[in-house]
């Protein structure tokens, strides 16, 4: 029997499409799985890509392997798990035989050595701590190490992550779609619930799909309370659901920032070629597309910016507005010696922490080595990027912190701190949301502009998007007395020292104050602290001559401007409200679970899981 025809209805559905964001496209949804997961999640570790060597989801100690869970082996951008896909572990022997029987004759493996080496690869980690954490042949490792770096070996993990990404499209983002929490979400909020979900299913099949059974069954009713979700699988010290929902969330900003470029940010073309030449292209056959000549480029800067994922808002937001960014770790001598990006304008240099480096200057691309980089700090406080190749020193960027904003007014609308704290969830009365990612918006663009957010929808239970921005930026970093201590001998130090007006020197002391918290070994009472070689040396004293554990660079600090100062003593003060509400929740014991949920995750926890990190 038909159905009456309801044209009230039909006409308020038709409605409530109309008021409905731009959904995602497979291309940008392709690029969460391989960027935003893959690339600054999983397959690096420390801003260092790890995608092409065999890694181990946990720790090696004179010999004994120790395993996270129940994760052994993994492989790729997006970490596939051998012990979970033994299927995996033979096709990757198969393919190492044949790239040795042409390559390394002497390295092919036997018929007895292959099938050890299979079931090797194969183990989960329970089995590994059943058979004494005993490591596999040293030297068959080594062999499948170079191959695995070899273009072979590339092709091969580019293949194995295609597959995988292409599941995270049909198993996760596929079904998400079609919810009505995905549906009306800003396109921003549908960046982070794909990355949240899917890094959840990357790493466990099992929870991952958990979360979204309750996101299509509507438990979930706010894009904050799916990562609260995730953020509740485990208890205890050792969380990696969560560290690895804080990552995605991290990399997911880095799209959003790409996403939402001034449409006369250079990084604008490149983000849409990367789109547009598929962010699963062959990373061998970058060269081989005739449309995008300088994908090779492209392809390696977008990489490089999702490996510094906690610098690279800042960055692109000064290319937004036409600025200058500077981030480089440099050496006593002042020799670049990490990763680093730089920007002046509409020119820009990146590098990764191997070094090799891709510049737009002028609208020209050029490779670049970090060993031929020269840093001139100038006394006018610029500072001038050149090329010492043969002997002969070129110039590559002139970078002047004083003329921000010179060609373009206004800034994009979403912005992460760069020093901000992966994001944790905070539930207050009545109200999910997630601290430590939030951003505050930015004046409107007149200029047209790819891909913009469009306003936040208000959900049914009054909850906005995922990420909440700040009602302001606090402008004095919340410290302890110990700190303010700290903070006035930092500031008497490097106006004594370094001649430095008090504005500057509260720049330095406050990056004092971040790197006795964040680097281990140091408190807020260092007994050593001096300026020597354009650093502020912190040091615990032990014995007679003090070890030096923080370094803080002087010109760097004194050179950001108030916009970065501000962002990151927000970002500092927030991570402190979480730290506290932490305490707050430990102690005064965490609600229950209802019984149902509490059943699911105690079945949950005794299953085994894909990927662990």
């Amino acid at each position: 029997m038909t159905e009456p025809f309801d044209a009230q209805q039909t006409n308020a559905q038709l409605a409530a499409q109309t008021r409905r964001p731009p959904a995602l496209t497979d291309a940008e949804l392709n690029a969460v799985s391989y960027f935003a997961i893959g690339v600054g999640s999983e397959g690096s570790i420390g801003g260092r890509d790890v995608s092409n060597r065999l890694s181990f989801a946990g720790n090696t100690t004179n010999g004994v392997m120790s395993p996270v869970g129940n994760s052994g082996f993994s492989i790729g951008t997006l970490q596939t798990d051998l012990g979970q896909h033994p299927e995996v572990a033979r096709t990757l022997v198969g393919a190492y035989q044949d790239w040795a029987r042409t390559n390394h004759p002497e390295w092919v493996l036997d018929a007895n050595q292959q099938t050890r080496t299979v079931a090797d690869l194969s183990r989960t980690g329970d089995t590994i701590r059943a058979q004494g954490g005993r490591e596999m042949d040293a030297t068959v490792k080594s062999h499948l190490d170079q191959f695995l770096r070899s273009d072979e070996g590339i092709r091969y993990i580019h293949d194995n992550d295609a597959t995988q990404a292409n599941k995270l499209m049909r198993d996760v983002y596929t079904p998400l779609r079609e919810t009505d929490l995905y549906r009306n979400a800003t396109p921003d909020d549908q960046v982070r619930m794909a990355a949240v979900v899917g890094k959840a299913y990357n790493q466990s099949e099992v929870w991952g799909g958990r979360i979204l059974d309750r996101i299509e069954s509507g438990q979930y009713r706010s894009v904050a309370d799916v990562s609260n979700g995730v953020g509740g699988l485990i208890r205890g010290d050792q969380d990696y659901m969560q560290t690895g929902r804080d990552a995605a969330v991290q990399g997911a900003e880095v799209v959003n920032a790409l996403r939402n470029t001034h449409a006369q940010n250079p990084l604008n073309a490149t983000w849409n070629n990367v789109l547009a030449g598929n962010p699963l292209v062959d990373p061998t056959r970058l060269d081989q597309d005739a449309a995008r000549p300088n994908l090779p480029h492209e392809y390696a800067t977008v990489k490089d910016l999702f490996l510094q994922k906690g610098e690279a808002p800042a960055f692109i937001q000064a290319l937004d507005r036409g600025a200058t960014s500077m981030h480089g770790r440099t050496d006593r001598q002042g020799a670049f010696n990490d990763d680093g990006l730089y920007a002046a304008g509409n020119n820009f240099v990146v590098w990764d922490r191997n070094g090799a480096g891709h510049a737009q200057i002028d609208g020209q691309w050029r490779d670049v080595q970090r060993d031929q980089l020269v840093r001139t700090q100038n006394p006018d406080r610029t500072v001038d990027l050149s090329v010492n190749a043969n002997g002969r020193e070129t110039p590559l960027m002139h970078v002047d912190p004083r003329a921000a904003n010179a060609l373009r007014a206004e800034a994009p609308a979403t912005v992460v701190p760069a020093t901000a704290a992966p994001a944790v969830p905070v539930t207050e009365p009545g109200q999910s949301q997630i601290r430590g990612d939030a951003t505050q918006t930015l004046p409107e663009r007149t200029q047209p502009v790819v891909a913009l957010a469009a306003a936040a929808p208000v959900l049914e239970n009054g909850s906005g998007p995922m990420l909440q921005t700040p009602a302001k930026q606090q402008k004095d970093m919340d410290m302890t007395p110990a700190e303010r201590e700290l903070f006035a001998r930092a500031m008497t130090l490097v106006q004594n020292k370094a001649g430095m007006t008090e504005q500057d020197a509260r720049k330095v002391a406050t990056d004092v104050i971040i790197t006795t918290r964040t680097t281990p070994g140091l408190s807020e009472k260092p007994e050593y602290m001096d300026v020597k070689n354009g650093h502020v040396m912190i040091a615990e004293k032990v014995g007679k001559e003090p070890i030096f554990n923080g370094y803080v660079n002087v010109e760097q600090s004194r050179n950001q401007t108030p916009d970065q100062m501000q962002d990151k003593v927000a970002a500092q003060n927030m991570n402190q409200e979480r730290q506290l509400h932490e305490r707050q929740v430990s102690d005064a014991g965490k609600e229950p679970k209802p019984l149902l949920q509490a059943a699911e995750d105690r079945l949950t926890n005794s299953m085994t899981f894909s990927r662990s990190v």
